[in-house]
């Protein structure tokens, strides 16, 4: 009862509120590819030069409207149906691309990861792969349609199908399998920059879906286990234990985050098998016998979808994962809906997870929709929530290393415009060495370096070409190095330029 009224409280007065900003925040979006969801549509799907480069400049058209509305991260769907989007030696290229499973572009160096990786850091955000790992095919799949070297060609053996549709997915108790998965990981992380890895809500099939039978396997492989459900969230446990600890070993500054379905963790026992948030945010797994093994989390965040109206989103799910003590240090991300009919909704519910410091960003299902400018949500973050940059979140305990700062820092007016530049400082340890620098300006010698609104500009350039000024002010500006996990060094000296 008193929750109910704070919360009619809350809403009826939140835009009274002064808005919230943060200085360290996740502003993400999901670009989906199964179906050709949000890229490349559904009439770009072929292989020819015009439609490669119309798909080029499609996902350019995201990139540029991201940048201008202050996203940092974005999460490319590259792997689907055991399928890829990229140049992989494991798997067939993906039909939802050229139009035929297995057909690589006709422009041999069309690799569509390289290419997102390289046009989100132009724009200073991060990419994120999106990989679906168990999903053999979709309901409605054709299997006939599939390319000989696909999984379900080449591993029969390895495919669990569903009783009622065409769905099928890799099964997740079989050690080769997941020693498969790890070798789709280890090799994109070893060839691509990426700066994650992330998974979705898709481990052992939903039960609309139709029911299946891995009692063969579990009779087999149980280790210990009595029961089934239980030992299903393990198996997946078991993955993504040697999936983080695979990728730390051989890029430790990639991030290893998963998307569950959002209502909680403990429901999600009962609506999406083999999903375990709690387990993988307490290090608890159990690898050869059951001897209770616990260690660190064995992911850097938890990326919840709360897809649902206001009084749901905050009464019944935003509570679950916000906890004391449940995310055990990780950091707790917050998927919303851009296509909810209240137009009211998202910019709400963003307020409201703002308000809570424990949870650290906020990204938007899916891209299309905020590209369409749905229910004005593009305006209302340009003009309202993200008027000002965020950083991405430090992750320190993936390396808490002092970053090189900037130095011999100059600046000087040039009549319209102010340039600053400076002296890049490298390190080979890429925990140590930059990846952004960032520029803080103010009209008083006194910058606020916490304040995320006197961050004028981040770039991975050594110099800032300021345009924005006016004749008669004073401006002051620094800068500071950024490394990829969020550390941030000193700040450089100040410099004062006055036009002339």
């Amino acid at each position: 009862m008193y929750k109910k009224i704070f919360f009619i409280l809350i809403i009826s007065n939140i835009f009274l509120f002064a808005n919230i900003y943060k200085k360290h925040e996740v502003r993400g979006a999901w670009i989906a590819t199964v179906a050709n969801i949000d890229w490349p549509s559904k009439n770009l799907i072929g292989n020819n030069d015009s439609l490669i480069n119309l798909q080029k400049a499609e996902l350019i058209k995201y990139f540029d409207l991201f940048e201008k509305i202050k996203v940092n991260t974005v999460y490319l769907q590259i792997r689907t149906t055991c399928d890829a989007l990229y140049r992989s030696k494991y798997e067939p290229w993906s039909m939802y691309l050229t139009g035929k499973q297995g057909e690589a572009p006709v422009n041999s160096d069309y690799d569509p990861l390289e290419f997102a990786i390289t046009e989100a850091h132009k724009r200073n955000i991060e990419l994120h792969a999106w990989i679906n790992p168990y999903r053999v095919s979709l309901v409605n799949s054709d299997i006939k349609a599939f390319h000989q070297s696909h999984v379900i060609n080449s591993h029969p053996e390895w495919i669990i199908k569903c009783d009622s549709t065409q769905y099928r997915f890799l099964n997740p108790g079989l050690p080769e399998v997941r020693d498969y998965l790890i070798s789709i990981v280890e090799d994109i992380v070893k060839r691509y920059d990426v700066d994650g890895i992330h998974f979705d809500d898709y481990f052992y099939p939903y039960k609309e879906y139709g029911k299946f039978n891995d009692s063969l396997t579990f009779i087999k492989y149980n280790i210990g286990f009595n029961d089934i459900i239980e030992w299903r969230k393990n198996n997946v446990n078991i993955l993504l234990y040697k999936l983080y600890d695979t990728i730390n070993k051989i890029k430790p500054w990639v991030k290893f985050g998963i998307s569950p379905f959002g209502l909680s963790p403990n429901h999600n026992v009962n609506v999406q098998l083999g999903c375990d948030p709690t387990a993988w945010l307490s290090g608890f797994v159990e690898l050869d016998t059951l001897d209770n093994f616990k260690k660190m989390p064995y992911i850097d965040y938890i990326l919840p979808q709360l897809y649902w109206p206001l009084e749901t989103y905050y009464l019944k799910a935003l509570p679950n994962w916000t906890k004391p003590n449940f995310l055990n240090g990780r950091d707790l991300y917050i998927g919303h809906s851009m296509y909810l009919k209240d137009s009211t909704q998202f910019p709400k519910q963003l307020y409201l997870s703002r308000l809570n410091d424990t949870i650290k960003g906020n990204v938007y299902w899916s891209a299309k929709w905020v590209l369409n400018n749905h229910h004005g949500v593009v305006d209302s973050l340009i003009n309202n929530y993200n008027k000002y940059y965020a950083l991405n979140p430090k992750m320190p305990w993936k390396g808490n290393y002092p970053v090189e700062p900037v130095k011999k820092i100059k600046g000087k007016n040039f009549g319209d415009k102010n340039i600053i530049i400076w002296q890049k400082k490298y390190s080979k340890n890429e925990l140590k060495t930059y990846k952004y620098f960032v520029v803080y300006r103010s009209e008083t010698p006194n910058i606020s370096f916490n304040d995320p609104k006197s961050i004028f500009a981040i770039t991975t350039d050594n110099k800032f070409i300021d345009y924005n000024i006016s004749e008669s002010k004073v401006y002051y500006y620094a800068v500071t190095a950024l490394n990829r996990i969020g550390v941030e060094s000193i700040p450089s000296p100040l410099i004062k330029i006055k036009k002339k």
